[in-house]
């Protein structure tokens, strides 16, 4: 009987490791199960993550290409308006050196009137003092031809001169009205482009149609 007894009490002890064991095993799958549901919300979480910087990358990319076509673009209308800017000011010069060329002719052509006149005078002086000459000499008829033919070779020739000096003033004055219009206009553009680089790029085409109308046409 008491090996009997000692026999059920190894069992029962074996049973109670047993259930003790089972327990055990139960708790750690409960942890596994749990630690495999975090790995796997982990994993998502990685997933999700990793699509989210794939569509930033993706728009990055397409960021990218815009500011390329966008940089082109401006660097195009940079070189439009340099080129621009240079034509009006090769234009501007050229005008100005035509003005500048202008003036001194018409002072050319004001010392050759003051030089007419002087002559005018000293043709009137010798036109008095022949007549002074012929009411004291007796020689009347020869000096009366002589003054006669004098003043009128004289006073012909002062006319044609004086006739082609008003005609070559009047057309310098009228080169120099039209050069002031087309400088004040090109100043104009001047401005215009100052006040455009704040606004939109794409009126330049306009500006550069209007400085190569002024740079191509003709005096």
């Amino acid at each position: 009987m008491e090996e009997a007894a000692q026999l059920a009490e190894a069992r029962r002890q074996e049973i109670e490791a047993l259930s003790q064991a089972k327990a055990q095993v139960e708790a750690d799958k409960a942890g596994l199960t749990g630690a495999l549901e975090e790995v796997a919300q982990l994993a998502e979480a990685r997933r999700q993550e990793i699509e989210a910087l794939s569509q930033s990358k993706a728009q990055v990319e397409a960021d990218k290409a815009g500011l390329t076509g966008a940089l082109e673009e401006a660097a195009q209308l940079a070189e439009a308006r340099r080129q621009e800017i240079e034509a009006l000011s090769q234009a501007k010069a050229q005008l100005e050196g035509d003005f500048h060329r202008l003036e001194e002719e018409k002072a050319a052509l004001q010392q050759e009137k003051d030089s007419l006149a002087n002559a005018r005078n000293d043709i009137e002086k010798l036109t008095a003092q022949l007549q002074n000459d012929l009411r004291e000499s007796r020689q009347t008829s020869s000096m009366s031809v002589k003054l006669q033919l004098l003043r009128e070779a004289d006073l012909n020739d002062l006319r044609s001169r004086f006739s082609e000096s008003q005609l070559r003033e009047e057309h310098q004055q009228e080169l120099m009205a039209r050069l002031g219009e087309k400088l004040k206009m090109i100043s104009g553009y001047f401005s215009q482009l100052g006040y455009a680089d704040s606004r939109a790029y794409p009126k330049d085409a306009g500006h550069m149609n209007n400085a190569n109308h002024f740079i191509g046409k003709k005096l």
